[in-house]
């Protein structure tokens, strides 16, 4: 709605003294004051320059007409007196709408309805009564930031805490209009949706939505994906039937999307100012568990397409028994957005604060590595099982948190190197599936876990960008497929297209598939409280390690290259160290961040001229490593090490390419 302005007045806000966003470091914790206050005197010990702080509607508003700002003002003097910038999380999605705002949707008939047409007395998103009363609740709190807050102590805004739109959400016949518009919208007539769907709807208006049940999901002692039962048919051929369930997925992917971005476009309108940051829950799912990622219809690849009031990509990306690979891959799929990217709810889901801070600053330097430039630890103190403080000692959490926060700082302005695309072929299970059932995540998993042990980095594509730019994989030199990966036309096409063009498409065959081979079963595991079961990740040992030898060796078979870096583990067998290189005009870095357990010694090597003065940081001790030449080959040799090595050079950034 203001766009220029929110521009303009960024700018003017810079230039009246507050410092310019890449001065701003975004490393802290999740803080419950004023609801909970525990250890507060003791955060700045801890070394976190942003709080990540909570603006409650019903606490703000308890009664229409009447605001009370009294848990902001705390903040913000807490805030002040320490030193720190507070990211601002406007916790007024509807499902955190306080009772009189819930009462005046229901009285209105606007609250969300299940397929059966039952209500939990929710707000519906788009409720003309909810975006009236959230829109005045916005305007009132920026009024009072506006006033009591010319220090801007407050930086960024979240517009909605954690945002999902589960299946309960999405019956009623106000959900069913919209859906047709949609369809209408994407086919153009009924003819096109026939064609679509092989239906034979004389006018859109006939189509209807697919019925599923979802099972618990959150039961700890089930394995495999939690597939919905598809219990309602809808008059179609069986093909049809999934292909309307693909589209009934995608709608809904695409609505919380909206849903977001509309929240966004408010704040923006209110105070364009300040930067705004999405919440996007259950983003972690997307990797690896792809049943929750249906259940709340959170799509990261579609957040970052259709979110332009969205700054900067905030996602909750927790680890899972010190397994990183749902941030690892979530970050590598967004970070082509080009917006800074932000790790939430930092912490292990399975484990909790048992985890260690070793294990956890192991994981923080890893979506660091794969581009993260803002982390948000779950919490200081405020949820069991996850309260750092006072469960670990205030040095260690002090030493993980500026360790993390280093990084940041000094590879702020490089640019993340990709050797190729790794596609995530994310399937929603439908009627026409094996028993419901879509190819699970087993593949892609272990493909991206054989790359990382190869050293290899990539970018993660979706079919779903693919088909918005069907020109997108021409940027990467080797493109791969897992197997048994279900891809529309429309995809194929561009997949062909790239391997026409002279990109080495990459095509592993589902036999014996070493991408399979290195992924664990789909086992879900948790010991902390209120958190999902999780994909647990394997213990290294001589059956992974020979998994991943034969994926590296399918990969130089299939003719992914590395380019000009190399690394080479020497010692521990089982433990992956992911390498990435990072890139700017006068100089560059490579980070190694083992997975899982201490590394091992490594070697690094590469070709072309001595690196000139080359420095490392390894465990947060800095050292100046020695640099022997051998032939055509640079070569380092590096110490093992517990949580992560960085490596710079100030020299050329083509000396690391």
């Amino acid at each position: 709605m203001t766009r220029p302005l929110a521009v303009l007045g960024a700018v003017l806000a810079l230039c009246g003294g507050s410092p310019a966003l890449g001065e701003i470091t975004r490393v802290g914790f999740i803080w419950h004051y004023p609801f909970v206050d525990v250890g507060t005197p003791r955060m700045p010990e801890a070394g976190a320059k942003m709080i990540i702080a909570r603006a409650h509607w019903p606490a703000l508003e308890p009664e229409e007409g009447r605001f009370e700002p009294a848990s902001l003002r705390g903040q913000l003097a807490i805030a002040r007196g320490q030193g720190v910038r507070i990211a601002l999380i406007l916790e007024c999605n509807p499902f955190c709408a306080p009772p009189w705002v819930r009462r005046a949707c229901a009285s209105a008939g606007e609250c969300v309805q299940a397929q059966d047409g039952s209500s939990e007395g929710i707000p519906a998103f788009d409720s003309p009564v909810y975006q009236r009363l959230v829109e005045a609740h916005l305007g009132r709190l920026m009024a009072f930031l506006a006033a009591e807050d010319a220090a801007r102590t407050v930086s960024h805004l979240f517009p909605g805490i954690e945002w999902w739109f589960p299946p309960s959400w999405r019956g009623g016949d106000r959900q069913l209009a919209r859906f047709r518009g949609w369809l209408g919208a994407r086919y153009g007539s009924v003819e096109g949706l026939n064609r679509a769907w092989g239906s034979s709807f004389r006018a859109i208006d006939e189509a209807r939505a697919p019925e599923a049940d979802f099972p618990a999901l959150w039961d700890a002692r089930r394995s495999g994906l939690a597939q919905p039962t598809w219990t309602g048919r809808i008059g179609l051929p069986p093909t049809a039937e999934g292909r309307a369930a693909a589209d009934w997925r995608l709608f809904w992917c695409e609505t919380a999307a909206r849903a977001i971005d509309r929240l966004a476009e408010i704040v923006k309108d209110l105070d364009p100012t300040r930067r705004t940051v999405s919440f996007m829950s259950h983003a972690w799912g997307f990797a690896a568990e792809w049943d929750y990622s249906q259940w709340a219809a959170i799509s990261p690849d579609v957040v970052a397409r259709l979110t332009p009031h969205i700054d900067e990509i905030g996602l909750q990306l927790p680890m899972a028994g010190g397994d990183t690979i749902r941030a690892d891959a979530v970050i590598d799929l967004v970070r082509k957005a080009r917006k800074p990217v932000w790790a939430l709810d930092m912490m292990d889901f399975r484990l909790g604060t048992p985890c260690g801070p070793e294990s956890l600053t192991r994981g923080s330097l890893a979506a660091v590595q794969q581009g993260a430039v803002g982390l948000a630890y779950c919490c200081w103190n405020g949820a069991k099982d996850f309260n750092i403080h006072p469960d670990w000692p205030l040095e260690q959490t002090r030493a993980m948190v500026t360790q993390s926060r280093r990084w940041i700082e000094l590879l702020q302005g490089m640019e993340r190197v990709a050797d190729g695309a790794l596609i995530l072929p994310h399937a929603a299970a439908s009627p026409t599936a094996s028993g419901g059932r879509p190819a699970g995540p087993a593949a892609f998993m272990g493909w991206y876990r054989i790359i990382q042990s190869a050293g290899l980095s990539v970018d993660v594509v979706t079919p779903y960008e693919i088909a918005a730019d069907p020109r997108l994989l021409k940027r990467y030199r080797w493109t791969l497929l897992p197997p048994g990966a279900a891809l529309p036309p429309t995809v194929r096409g561009a997949l062909d297209a790239y391997a026409a063009s002279g990109g080495k498409l990459l095509r592993p065959a589902s036999v014996g598939d070493p991408g399979v081979a290195a992924q664990p079963s789909l086992q879900r595991e948790r010991s902390a409280s209120d958190t999902p079961p999780m994909i647990s990740g394997p213990a290294p040992g001589p059956e992974l390690t020979a998994a991943f030898a034969r994926g590296a060796a399918k990969l130089r078979a299939l003719g992914a290259a590395q380019g000009r870096v190399r690394v080479r583990i020497v010692g521990q067998s089982g433990v992956v160290v992911g390498l990435t290189r990072h890139t700017r005009a006068t100089s560059a870095a490579v980070c190694l961040v083992p997975r899982g357990g201490p590394s091992g010694p490594v070697t690094l090597e590469w070709t072309g001229r001595a690196p000139g003065a080359l420095r490392a940081i390894i465990d947060g001790k800095a050292i100046t490593p020695k640099v022997v030449r051998l032939g055509g080959l640079e070569r380092v040799a590096l110490p093992a090490f517990r949580t992560g090595c960085l490596l710079l050079s100030g020299t050329s950034a083509g000396t690391l390419k």
